[in-house]
Formats: C-alpha cells, structure tokens, sequence
C-alpha cells in the first residue's frame, strides 16, 4: 500500500520515509586525501593527480563538481592528461623500456 501511494499519480504530496537512524560520515584515507588536496591545490591539484593517482573519470566528476567553470575545467584536465603523457612517452623512450614487454 505504501509503494501504491507513493507512485500514484492521484496523490499531488509527496509521502516521506520515515528516519529512525541517523548515519554519520565516514571519512575514508582517500576522502580525506581528496579534501585536503583539493584546498590546498585547488583545480590544478586535482588536474595533475587525476591521470596519476586518480582515474579519468573519477577526476573529471570531482574538478566538475567542485568548480563550476567549465572551461577552465576542461582545460585544466586535458594540459594535465598532455603534460603526463609526454612525460611518461619521453621516460619510456629515456630509459629505453618497452611497456608491453611480457606481451613478446
């Protein structure tokens, strides 16, 4: 009945749940990680960890959520993701390392 009334479209007010437990944060180490880089660094910090520590798109969810500035979002993210990809290319042809190695 309660699923009944809260899907009906006869019902113009919304139906609440009722709360009896009330859950505290849990700040994980990567939360914390996150938080503090983020206001200490700001957007380039979360632009230079993102193809390094963190994934592409978990990045790029968190620089558009936390900055509203789309373009300098955008290009933050990308010089970032171009910076480390010449520099992990220019090590690889340094140090004369083949990455897919095992592959041979």
């Amino acid at each position: 009945p309660f699923i009944k009334l809260y899907f009906s479209k006869h019902v113009q007010q919304k139906v609440s749940i009722p709360s009896t437990k009330k859950y505290k944060k849990i700040f994980s180490l990567k939360n914390k990680f996150l938080v503090i880089s983020r206001k200490k660094y700001g957007l380039w910090g979360i632009a230079i960890l993102t193809p390094v520590l963190l994934s592409i798109p978990l990045g790029t969810f968190l620089a558009n959520k936390y900055y509203k500035n789309k373009k300098t979002v955008l290009f933050s993210l990308i010089f970032s993701v171009f910076c480390w990809s010449i520099f992990m290319s220019s090590a690889y042809a340094f140090f004369k390392i083949t990455p897919f190695h095992f592959l041979h």
